[in-house]
Parts: C-alpha cells; structure tokens; sequence
C-alpha cells in the first residue's frame, strides 16, 4: 500500500458523504504508513457528523492543531477527490490489511529493542499496536449491515412489519401492505378504486383504519361502505351478527340512509338526530379520533 493509495483514499473521503466516513471508521490513525496522513484521517474521524464535509477539517481550531506536514497535505487533499464510496471502502479494506504486516514487523523490532530500561515503555507500545494487530478486519459498515440484517429477520418472524391484507393472491404479490410505505391504487374513474380500497381495509385484523374523500358525499361514502360489507365482504344481512346494523345502516328502508341523501343529517349530527331508533346509531363523525389520530 502505497503513501499515494493513502492520499487518494482520503481525498475520495473528504469530498463524499458522512455515510462513507462509517463504513471506513474501524480504520486506525495508526495503520497509515504516513504519519501525517494518520493524523488526517484522526481529525476526519473527530469532526465527523450526520451533515459532514471538509469545512470541518479546516476551521482555524482544527486545522491549527494539525502538524504542518499534514497541514500542507490537506490543503492538497481538498483540491482533490471524487467521492467514489466503492473505492473508498476497498482503499481501506487493503490499507487495514496492508498495515497488519507493518504492525507486526513493528512488534518484531520492538521486541528486539526491549531491555531493562525502556521495556515498561514498549510494553505499553506493544500492548496498543497489539490492540490495533487484533481489530477485525472487517468494517464497520459491513458488521452493521449484518446485524442489522439479523435484527429485521429476527424481529419479522416474531411480529410480521406488514398488515396482511384478506385477499391471498394480492399478499402473494406484495406481502400485504409494510410500514412505511405509501401505496397508490390507480384506475379509471368507475372502475371501483374506493371499493377495492375499502374491502382491503375492512380485512386489516386488530388496526384502525381511517378513511377521507374529497370528492364523495356522506350518503355515497355509506353506499360504498355498505357495497363492501354485504356484496364484497359477504357479511349476511339476515345473521343475527349484521341484521340490526344492515337494518339500521343500509336497507332499502334505512331512515339515516335516505337522510344523508337529503342532507337532513350528517356523520357528525346522526347519533343525535336518530336517537329514537331501537337500533340507536353509534356515533361517526368526520374529525380524527383520538386513537386514529396517534
């Protein structure tokens, strides 16, 4: 590994992203062959932050604490660079492998040189090049991406990041719906887009499910609603589940049905205004509720 192979890892380095600063910053001041270039990569190593770039290198404080030979360099290095993060990530593989050879011939001299009078001292050089030698090669990008891997896999079989939807060959498609995300269901007018959507989210098991139009009035959006449940969903209006709430809801003779039409009632006034029925109607509504708005 050349001083210029270095140089040009840390130019790539000052003009790309702090993402690329991570994926390198295992790499130790120490396993550059240049001491200089060792005290570069420190300062990048210290400064960097989620919104890093080199200005952060040459502010007066920082820059005035560098040695003038990694000053001059420096200078050079922000002259240059073009921000490859691949080549980034291979430079630092290969200096960290290539300074693991130079580590240990620096540990074989040490121990050449050791007697009585210096020996506490290069034991104490000893202990931290030892310390370096032994660093895993790997970076630390790649540890993070495999465990982070692991954790989304552990965490999926334990409790699933998606909402299964009640239509198995759209699941086989999607894998129902991820947190997340933000999907579009596009057609031409007519085609049952409201209709579709709504019989998806009246299959989502133990989720509130909110529901806006900008476009359709009250009395349309219960039509709807009532097309899903019965003529869709395939919920019987003669059960004894659903037969007071078709009763009250959706029938041909629903007083709050043909009420909406009218527009003598509204979600907002409906539990008040039918108060009277035997099937009293629980309230709906047009604002977020407390539990939808969370």
């Amino acid at each position: 590994m050349s001083r210029y192979e270095e140089e040009d890892f840390l130019a790539n380095l000052i003009h790309t992203y702090a993402a690329e600063i991570h994926e390198a910053r295992n790499l130790h001041p120490e396993e550059f062959t240049e001491p200089h270039l060792g005290e570069i990569w420190e300062k990048i190593r210290a400064t960097q932050k989620p919104n890093w770039d080199y200005t952060a290198l040459t502010d007066l404080e920082v820059f005035k604490t560098l040695s003038p030979k990694a000053r001059e360099t420096l200078t050079y290095l922000v002259a240059n660079g073009n921000g490859n993060p691949q080549k980034i990530k291979t430079l630092a593989y290969q200096i960290k492998a290539e300074a693991r050879l130079l580590i240990t011939k620096k540990l074989r001299d040490l121990h050449e040189t050791t007697n009585l009078e210096n020996q506490e001292s290069r034991l104490e050089e000893a202990k931290k090049l030892m310390a370096i030698l032994e660093a895993p090669i790997q970076l630390e990008a790649e540890e993070d991406q495999t465990g982070r891997a692991i954790n989304w896999i552990n965490a999926l079989q334990k409790e699933p990041d998606y909402l299964a939807t009640n239509s198995p060959s759209l699941n086989s498609y999607i894998d129902g719906f991820t947190r997340g995300r933000f999907y579009v269901l596009a057609a031409r007018p007519s085609i049952g887009k409201t209709a579709v959507a709504l019989n998806l989210a009246w299959g989502v098991k133990d989720k509130k499910v909110a529901f806006y139009s900008l476009e359709m009035t009250e009395a349309e959006i219960l039509g709807v609603v009532c097309h899903v449940r019965y003529d869709l969903s395939g919920a019987d209006p003669t059960s004894e589940e659903w037969a007071a709430e078709y009763e009250t809801w959706c029938s041909p003779e629903s007083e709050i049905f043909k009420a909406l039409e009218s527009g003598s009632t509204s979600f907002d006034t409906v539990e008040k205004d039918f108060a009277m029925l035997e099937n009293k109607p629980k309230a709906v509504g047009t604002s977020p509720r407390e539990t939808v708005g969370k």
